[in-house]
C-alpha cells in the first residue's frame, strides 16, 4: 500500500521545472550552434575579397559588399556570443533546477522509508500482540 505524501506533489513539480529547463536548455544549445556557423560562413564570406582584375565600378561594388559582409560577420559573431552567454546561463539554471528536484527527492525517498519502517514496526507489534493473546488464552484455556 502507498500512502500519497505532501512531498509527492512537490517532487512532481521540481521534476516538471527540471524538465523544462532542460528543453530550453536544448533549445539554446541547437540556436548556438546555429549562430556559430552563421558567424563561420559571414566570417569566411568577408575573407575572400574581390578580384585584382576587376573594373573599377565592379571593384567599388566588390568591396561595398565585403564591407557589408565584414558587418554581417560582427553581428553573426556577436549572436553567436550572446547565444553562447544564453545557452551558459541556462546550464546553470538547469543545474539549479535539478539539484532542487533532487534534495526533494531525496526527503521524499527518506519519508517514506520512515514510513514503511513505522509501519513494519506496527505489523510486527500486532503480530506479536495477537500471539500473545492466542498464548494467553491457549494457556488460559
Amino acid at each position: 500500500m502507498t500512502q500519497p505524501f505532501r512531498l509527492d506533489v512537490v517532487v512532481k513539480v521540481r521534476e516538471r521545472e527540471e524538465q523544462q529547463r532542460l528543453e530550453r536548455l536544448g533549445q539554446l544549445q541547437r540556436a548556438e550552434a546555429e549562430a556559430a556557423e552563421r558567424a563561420r560562413i559571414a566570417a569566411e564570406r568577408a575573407r575572400l575579397g574581390p578580384d585584382a582584375a576587376m573594373d573599377a565600378a565592379r571593384w567599388h561594388t566588390e568591396e561595398l559588399g565585403r564591407h557589408r559582409s565584414v558587418l554581417e560577420a560582427r553581428r553573426a559573431r556577436r549572436q553567436a556570443d550572446q547565444a553562447k552567454t544564453e545557452t551558459e546561463r541556462a546550464r546553470a539554471q538547469y543545474t539549479v533546477a535539478y539539484q532542487r528536484a533532487e534534495v526533494v527527492r531525496r526527503v521524499a525517498d527518506a519519508r517514506r522509508a520512515e514510513y514503511r519502517a513505522e509501519a513494519d514496526r506496527k505489523e510486527v507489534r500486532a503480530a506479536d500482540d495477537a500471539a500473545a493473546l492466542a498464548f494467553a488464552l491457549k494457556r488460559a484455556g
